[in-house]
């Protein structure tokens, strides 16, 4: 992509920003250099960020955002970004880019951002611009009438009069495809159809051959590729092996005489010069349309495709130090390509690791899914640390589905190599896992054998992980003894992993949140308050932002059980920001769902249903049927708020079936509640009373309802419709 803004927006990040000292400035400019590849790691305080990937995306991303706004500052004027082709762009770069772009409810940046790509990019991203303040997106389409006319006009405006057939014949099969359109022209130009002068062009009537016009653009392109002479043609097929993007130097590595076609290549409209290049001492070049790099690619035969990614490879791998986060899969793919699985593996694995430390969890899944798809390394504890940082990657993005067979692979991995550490860790996760989709008992019985696992061989986080599954387990059964017990066992083996590895206290903190959870259930708001402040500081000390997000989520939870809508606001906005700087799909959805009960609790059932649905797209994403469930539950409350009780059945129907099949029962008895309640609304009083004789005797069990919000509102939409019945 290229930026277009003032003239000193080539400055780097720390100059322009203004108001801080040299020291300063020089920090914010390492951190953003180390976030997009290169190495600043001999800066102390960009080493120690280096051990919390999370940390050193969100610092890299402000110094970034500190820079735009420094160069608005400076000018005067909001800053315009173009950012072109951006169907190629990888999905890390994306998710980078989403938090500048501003979203609702937040200032945002003084940027304005243009942004072109084909219909591929939001095939693949459907939400993408979605969630910024403003935006429009602008479908273009093929030029028809009067502007295809202006287009064919232009194109041929140095003929002194283009003839009506040629006019015609470019309109006919050009169909309003300015592309299309331009190398019809060029191919005319090539075939000696339009003489190019000095002093303008010339037309040959004679040498037009309108049945021998390629109908597609395909054809087009390949008539161009004809054209050339042997020795041209053989350097463009060698260029489209090193990439849509080339360099002189790479290009000699391939064929040492390829090089000397450049000037021709230019001349023909085929290649382009890039005005800098990425490495030092070569020239940058690039295919005219990413179509002509495909289809001159598939020219080239498959035996000289292997060499040529075999040396393009090798030509990469000894320049990629200093673009070395940016190549690394490049170089793997083209070892890929060579034949060459092992190197490949290697490359790819190191692509992983880096994407891991600058937190890019979606080019981990691009990158770890290429190596997993490859034979195997010898050394397999290789292949292990690969599922790692795969399998926390679809953890963070919500991928359960693939978490799920991740995990399964590291099990078949840790049986075959005998560690039983290894399976503590697979446990561990396959319990957490279990629970993220709502399936209590499974996860239940994986942390107890999980725990007793983690404890013998000694693995202090699993253990801690393990403990603080069952404690939660039994909070939602409402065991709050055995919680806080459990919760204790936790926070000493969370403590011996804090010991172990004083820069990750992040078990410890989660189980002070689980700690705050039980307080509340147990109504010590002054206590559970306490406890969710000193893990919000100690979070934020550590800049832990995954931990940070709890603490506001549950924060909020009990300002609103308080009834304290300013302060919720303030905690689901701080938790936005957390979720959307560090990308957890979790979180955000769990902000969508507490701004919807502010927005009941403010008496604004229309906007609770839009910010409610918008959660629950994210948790059926994310396959967290537990939560599509209450989200439903919400929603149907709102419903009942603006007196549509019809369409609250409607999601109190759909709310049940999801509970009912994590076996969430006693969220399942209040929807049951609920319902009588709507039909009690609709003067169906016999259903009504049926729901009620099934589920009263829970009302007066202790924890027969949960031990959350709803187990308050289910007792009071149980009174509300025996009300309307009129029983006494």
């Amino acid at each position: 992509g290229a930026a277009a803004a003032p003239d000193d927006a080539a400055a780097p990040p720390g100059r322009a920003h203004q108001g801080t000292t040299p020291a300063e400035a020089g920090l914010q400019a390492e951190l953003l250099g180390q976030l997009i590849g290169m190495d600043f790691s001999s800066n102390p305080e960009v080493a120690t960020l280096l051990a919390t990937p999370r940390q050193l995306r969100d610092r890299g991303l402000e110094a970034f955002g500190l820079w735009l706004r420094a160069m608005a500052a400076r000018s005067g004027q909001p800053v315009v970004m173009l950012l072109d082709d951006l169907q190629w762009a990888d999905d890390a770069s994306l998710d980078a880019l989403a938090p500048l772009l501003g979203a609702p409810g937040g200032t945002g940046l003084p940027v304005l951002t243009v942004m072109a790509a084909r219909p591929s990019l939001l095939e693949r991203r459907t939400d993408w611009g979605g969630h910024a303040a403003a935006h429009q997106i602008l479908h273009l389409h093929e030029l028809a009438g009067s502007a295809q006319a202006e287009l064919t006009s232009q194109l041929l405006a140095r003929l002194d009069e283009p003839p009506a057939p040629l006019l015609a014949l470019i309109e006919q099969h050009a169909a309003g495809n300015p592309f299309y359109a331009e190398e019809l022209v060029k191919m005319l130009i090539d075939d000696g159809v339009i003489e190019v002068g000095a002093e303008g062009w010339t037309m040959h009537a004679s040498r037009l051959k309108p049945d021998q016009v390629p109908a597609t653009l395909t054809g087009v392109l390949q008539a161009r590729l004809d054209a050339l002479d042997p020795g041209e043609r053989k350097a463009l097929q060698w260029a489209s092996v090193v990439g849509a993007v080339f360099w002189d130097e790479a290009l000699g590595s391939l064929d040492p005489a390829a090089p000397n076609a450049l000037p021709t290549l230019q001349q023909r409209a085929l290649v382009h010069a890039h005005p800098e290049s990425l490495y030092a001492g070569t020239h940058e070049q690039a295919f005219q349309h990413h179509l002509l790099h495909q289809v001159t690619y598939e020219t080239v035969l498959k035996a000289e495709r292997q060499i040529g990614h075999a040396r393009a490879a090798e030509w990469l791998a000894a320049r990629v130090g200093e673009r070395s986060a940016e190549y690394m899969a490049v170089v793997a793919e083209h070892h890929e390509r060579a034949g060459d699985a092992a190197r490949a593996f290697e490359w790819y694995e190191r692509a992983t690791f880096e994407a891991a430390k600058r937190f890019a969890q979606t080019a981990v899944l691009a990158h770890g899914r290429k190596a997993l798809a490859l034979p195997p390394p010898a050394d397999l504890k290789r292949l292990w640390k690969v599922l790692v940082k795969l399998g926390f990657a679809c953890d963070v993005l919500g991928l359960r589905d693939e978490q799920a067979q991740v995990l399964v692979h590291k099990l078949a991995l840790a049986t075959q190599l005998g560690d039983e550490t290894m399976r503590a860790a697979v446990l561990s996760g396959q319990a957490l896992l279990a629970d993220r989709v709502g399936d209590y008992d499974r996860a239940g019985s994986l942390a107890r054998e999980g725990v007793a696992l983690a404890e013998r061989v000694g693995s202090f986080s699993d253990a801690a992980l393990c403990w603080g599954e069952l404690a939660w387990l039994s909070y939602l059964r409402n065991d709050l003894g055995t919680a806080l017990r459990e919760t204790e066992a936790g926070l000493v083996w969370a403590r011996r992993a804090r010991d172990a590895t004083p820069s990750d206290p992040i078990y410890e903190m989660q189980l002070l949140v689980l700690l705050a959870y039980l307080q509340g259930a147990l109504h010590q708001r002054a206590e559970q308050r306490q406890t969710l402040m000193a893990s919000l500081a100690l979070a934020r000390a550590r800049q832990e932002v995954r931990a940070e997000s709890s603490c506001h989520l549950a924060l909020a939870e009990v300002a609103l059980a308080l009834a304290d809508a300013t302060e919720a606001e303030q905690h689901a906005q701080a938790l936005r920001q957390c979720a959307e700087r560090a990308g957890y799909t979790v979180q955000l959805a769990g902000y969508h769902l507490i701004n919807a009960q502010i927005a009941q609790l403010q008496g604004d059932p229309a906007r609770a249903l839009q910010q409610a649905e918008q959660g629950y797209a994210l948790y059926e994403r994310i396959g967290s049927r537990n939560n599509q469930g209450l989200v439903r539950l919400s929603q149907a409350e709102s419903y009942m708020l603006q007196e549509q009780p019809a369409q609250a059945l409607t999601c109190l129907q759909e709310a049940l079936a999801l509970l009912q099949a994590v076996e969430a029962l006693p969220e399942a008895r209040v929807c049951n509640l609920l319902m009588a309640q709507a039909h009690g609304m609709l003067g169906q009083l016999p259903q009504a009373l049926q729901l009620l004789a099934a589920e009263w005797p829970a009302c007066d069990e202790p924890g027969a309802l949960g031990v959350t919000g709803w187990a308050l509102k289910g007792r009071v939409a149980a009174w509300q419709a025996l009300q309307a019945a009129g029983d006494p």
